[in-house]
């Protein structure tokens, strides 16, 4: 991946990353101290990650300290190690013919960072894990034994629900049984940390996925909230489920639950359920 810089002189035609808050906003360079970027109505160059209802967006040039407001911001052309960048001239040109027009903007498919990529190296991806994945997507984490479940946002970004136990023991399914989570808008990454994870939709065959602008709308609202957690009955794969479809299950939830009442005779059922997730995990690997 190309290098991120930290708060020195762009050039025009550069990338310019944003922290705000959790999330980031992307600008591109044009030289004399301004960017253009695509915004939201509201806070200028804020995400509209925070207001997911707006799918119209607007074109501005502005200055970038006054985009950047009172954060700091990166130098990073992050796909230069994939794509020649298109001369600067024609990225100025392109740049400058857009600037006023209302846009289509979803958090998803086409957000500020798309915005300014597809200006770069004329194509709008953004892909800063290096994986294909949509925003509405649940990730499955393995945490050794068990599995974190998390639900894609898009920007690299997760929800997931977590307990203060499932913290320290980066294992949700092996905190209490019952008590208090919290739910949190975190980097991918960061809750990955060193373990595998994959895309696991395995419910599509059974019920259909609400709208992306439904499960992001309800995601969101829940950032932040202290919510009830069970190992069995509201665990963080009950909790993305339930986003994902509008029915909390969780297939390790009900193995566990097989486990309490039969004992020794849910073990084969058990073993054959590593055994199958193990095996598509590895597949999803290769």
């Amino acid at each position: 991946m190309a290098q991120r810089m930290v708060v020195v002189q762009p050039k025009p035609g550069d990338l310019i990353e944003i922290p705000r808050g959790p999330i980031y906003h992307w600008a591109i360079y044009i030289g004399n101290g301004y960017v253009i970027h695509l915004t939201t109505p509201g806070r200028a160059g804020f995400s509209s990650m925070m207001s997911v209802s707006i799918n119209r967006g607007i074109v501005k040039k502005e200055r970038l300290l006054d985009v950047v407001g009172g954060s700091t911001y990166y130098i990073n052309n992050l796909l230069d190690y994939e794509y020649k960048p298109r001369s600067v001239w024609i990225i100025l040109s392109d740049a400058q013919s857009l600037v006023g027009q209302k846009l289509q903007y979803d958090v998803a498919r086409y957000n500020s960072a798309h915005f300014v990529i597809d200006l770069r190296y004329g194509k709008p991806e953004f892909r800063q894990i290096g994986l294909t994945l949509k925003a509405g997507d649940l990730i499955e984490i393995c945490r050794g034994r068990y599995d974190h479940w998390a639900i894609y946002v898009g920007d690299d970004y997760v929800i997931h629900i977590t307990s203060d136990a499932a913290v320290k023991s980066a294992n949700s399914m092996s905190s209490s049984l019952f008590g208090k989570a919290i739910v949190k808008l975190e980097k991918l990454l960061d809750v990955v940390g060193n373990d595998n994870f994959r895309v696991s939709n395995r419910l599509d065959i059974k019920y259909k996925p609400r709208s992306v602008s439904a499960i992001l709308s309800d995601a969101l609202s829940l950032v932040g909230q202290t919510l009830p957690y069970s190992l069995i009955q509201q665990n963080c794969e009950h909790f993305v489920t339930f986003l994902r479809y509008g029915k909390p299950e969780s297939m390790q939830a009900n193995l566990l639950r097989a486990l309490i009442l039969f004992g020794p005779l849910a073990i084969p059922a058990f073993l054959k359920f590593r055994m199958m997730r193990n095996r598509m995990r590895d597949e999803a690997l290769q």
